[in-house]
């Protein structure tokens, strides 16, 4: 099923900068870094918006996280974003 959170997961990893890096492991295990420099608020907020696409674009996790354009769009827009 498409955008099941049981078939993927993620890590929010603290930096020593105090930034946040993002990474998802996708259904079939392989694990992807999406973001870095992220506040915490931007990295959870970041991984509700893949989950979001997943469910309604109805494709899975590992074409989300690989689409340049989307992930391009949202990690910007959530940069600027004071959360």
């Amino acid at each position: 099923m498409h955008g099941d959170s049981g078939n993927w997961s993620h890590r929010i990893l603290d930096d020593p900068d105090g930034t946040c890096r993002v990474e998802v492991t996708d259904e079939d295990g392989e694990v992807f870094p999406v973001a870095r420099q992220v506040s915490h608020g931007q990295a959870e907020r970041l991984i509700e918006r893949i989950a979001e696409e997943s469910r309604s674009s109805r494709k899975p996790i590992k074409v989300v996280i690989r689409d340049p354009y989307f992930m391009a769009a949202t990690v910007i827009t959530l940069k600027r974003l004071p959360i």
